[in-house]
């Protein structure tokens, strides 16, 4: 069966109703010249380049480089999903590499600063925050389905997380930005187990 021609990611619906309409064009055109795997593929490889960047402490460069796997990303979500489910698994794989690559960049950055032990718990924290996050967001979606699952985790989107560790390299507080990242992957999905009957609730009656 063919993959359906819509963003698999979650987003608010205020991303949604804002940039939503602009971002599945520019990624309907760009996928027309540019297979949405490749793009899957792009962005992990700037993830690399990310990680190689804080291992070496250029912080700056290696911001610059987490936002561009951030974009990469956000387009390989958007595009229309022309890989099919196959396509789909690899994009999730590549993200969950990704955020190996580049969290463990940050955490060594923080490292270098003086933040010794501290900063591999907050690195290991963060990781594991993200990956179960992306878990119970796939697990909540086939459950109660797409709407539940964007009213939950849509406003914990890769972009934003990605977005805070850059930020919080730029602003020359890597440590801060790990801690930031895993509190943040791990509050929706408390929310989403307070709420789950609610949800699975409500996605019967719906």
């Amino acid at each position: 069966m063919a993959a359906p021609d819509r963003d698999t990611r979650l987003h608010a619906p205020e991303t949604d109703r804002l940039i939503g309409p602009v971002m599945r064009i520019i990624a309907s055109w760009l996928g027309q010249a540019v297979h949405p795997v490749l793009l899957s593929v792009a962005s992990l490889l700037a993830a690399a380049v990310a990680a190689a960047l804080l291992f070496t402490d250029r912080a700056i460069a290696g911001a610059i480089a987490i936002l561009a796997a951030a974009a990469l990303d956000a387009l390989a979500g958007w595009a229309p999903r022309r890989a099919g489910p196959a396509g789909a698994v690899l994009d999730g794989l590549a993200d969950r590499y990704a955020d190996t690559l580049m969290i463990g960049g940050v955490a060594a950055l923080a490292h270098s600063k003086g933040n010794d032990v501290t900063a591999l718990a907050a690195g290991g924290a963060a990781l594991a925050a993200c990956v179960v996050l992306a878990y119970a967001g796939a697990r909540v979606r086939a459950s109660a389905g797409d709407a539940a699952a964007a009213e939950v985790f849509g406003y914990t989107g890769r972009d934003v997380r990605l977005a805070l560790l850059a930020v919080g390299v730029l602003a020359g507080a890597p440590l801060v930005a790990l801690i930031a990242v895993a509190v943040f992957a791990v509050l929706p999905v408390v929310l989403a187990l307070v709420r789950l009957r609610g949800l699975l609730t409500e996605s019967q009656d719906a």
